[in-house]
Order: C-alpha cells, then structure tokens, then sequence
C-alpha cells in the first residue's frame, strides 16, 4: 500500500506542476487513495496541553505510537509539566522562545537544565527583535552556535521565506503552512516545494507542517487538518499541532477550539492501525 500511495501523490505532484492544473477525476482518486493510509508521523511538536488531552484517547495515542514528540510549554515559561509515556513514543521536553536574545538569557541562568530541545520561533512580530528579524538565518546560525555542546537540539520555525536558509542549522524544520490548510492542493504543493528545496541544502534535517484548529483564515474541522496531512505526509516527516489561544501571539485567530485537535489525532490514529 505505501509503494501505491507514493505512486499516487507522485502522480498528483507531476500533474500539479502542469500548466493549468485542474483536479480531474483521476486525480480526486489517486488523492483518495493517498490519504486512505498516511505515513505515521516521525516528528511531532505540539504543547503540554494539546498533549495532555492527547494522552486521553487511546486512538490519539496510537497517532503518535513510533514518534519523537516536541511538547513545549508557554513561551519562556520554562516550566517542565510532567507527562504521562506514550507506549513507543520518544516525549521530549521543549523550551519555546520567540527571541535569542531571550535564550541566551534562559542558557546562561541555568534555566534549560532539563530540557532536551529547544523550539525557536522567529517571526516578524513584536517578540522577535528587530535586530533578529533583519537577519532570521544568521540569528539561526547563532542560536546552533550557542547550543553547540550542551546536548539540546534546536528546533526551527521561521516564515516560509526562510525555511529553506534555515534548514541547515537546525535539527528540526517546521513550515508555517497551516494557512493553506483550508486548500489541500496549495498546502501540498508548498509542502513538497519547500521540501525539495530543503533536503537538497540540509539533507538530514527533519522537516514538519504546521497544523492549526483554528488558523486566522477560520475554525479547521478535524478532517481539514487530516486530509492535508494525509496528502502530504510522504513529502515531511511529521506536523506541528497549533491550537493557539486567541491574543497576542496570535490577534487575527479565530476562538480556541482544543477538541478539533484530539479528533484529528484520533483520525489519524485509527488510520494509520
């Protein structure tokens, strides 16, 4: 089934790159036939409360059976919430921060004693300085430097229009794409994109998709977000489970919606076994 499956979403791809693509008949079946058994989920990164609701649900947990999972508290919270196992799951514990300037403040306190990974999101927005939001690779390249050493792996999550500079310094790169959630063939075709490019420049470095319960685009269904992953799921290595919390670090979302997250995971629980 997976030789299949590969075989379809490589004939969806070439077709894609097609001028005027449109999604024929023949299409819609070999998309139907690729999300009929995604790809288990390498990497995962999601929050201690999206996993808390997560450990729950039996057919959740098997979604992340097989997989390294991220879980990061609030941003610069550094607080270590304890976790329930995952029978074959690797958890590990996250330091979330929107500035280097910030993590180098935690690095040298002590503070990340504990912490095996550190997710760094740099964005154009008003946590990232703007010093390092004039140069977001090399800010990257710092932040590899700075934990050079100390066992922690540096998880990356810039805009898009990074990813691919990006790639090289971290062990983990996620692609802010959950805004295309809402149009699976956009999604997909950024996903391989920015895919190809990346394992050309940073061949060993594990790539993610966003997905979001509730984007600043709308409320995403549970089949919404499993259909994107789905499709994609043998051009990256995992996703990224956004629930945000309408406010500062997300103005324009829409309300929270934590449940839709669950559902997904148990959607591709039941899937995948």
């Amino acid at each position: 089934m997976g030789v299949f499956r590969n075989v379809a979403i490589g004939a969806l791809l070439s077709a894609m790159a097609m001028p005027g693509f449109t999604v024929t008949s023949f299409q819609e079946s070999s998309w139907k036939t690729a999300i009929e058994h995604p790809t288990p989920p390498q990497v995962v990164i999601m929050s201690t409360r999206t996993l808390s609701a997560a450990e729950a649900d039996a057919r959740a947990r098997l979604a992340l059976e097989g997989s390294t999972v991220y879980v990061y508290a609030p941003p610069n919270s550094h607080q270590v919430y304890p976790v329930s196992p995952i029978p074959g799951a690797n958890i590990v514990q996250t330091a979330y921060f929107r500035s280097l300037t910030d993590l180098q403040a935690a690095l040298a306190s002590g503070e990340l004693a504990g912490y095996r990974a550190v997710l760094l999101d740099l964005e154009s927005w008003s946590f990232t300085p703007l010093s390092e939001q004039d140069n977001i690779p090399g800010t990257y390249a710092s932040a590899q430097k700075l934990l050079a050493g100390t066992g922690i792996e540096l998880i990356g999550s810039p805009g898009i229009k990074y990813a691919v500079q990006v790639a090289p310094y971290v062990g983990v790169i996620d692609l802010q794409i959950q805004r295309y959630e809402f149009d699976a063939t956009q999604y997909l075709a950024e996903a391989s994109r920015l895919s190809r490019g990346i394992l050309a420049v940073a061949p060993g470095t594990k790539i993610t998709a966003g997905v979001s319960t509730n984007p600043p685009a709308g409320v995403a269904s549970p089949w919404t977000m499993y259909q994107v992953y789905a499709v994609s799921s043998s051009t990256i290595n995992g996703f990224w489970m956004n629930v945000p919390t309408p406010g500062p670090g997300c103005p324009t979302c829409s309300a929270y919606n934590p449940n839709a997250s669950k559902i997904f995971l148990d959607m591709l629980g039941h899937r995948m076994n």
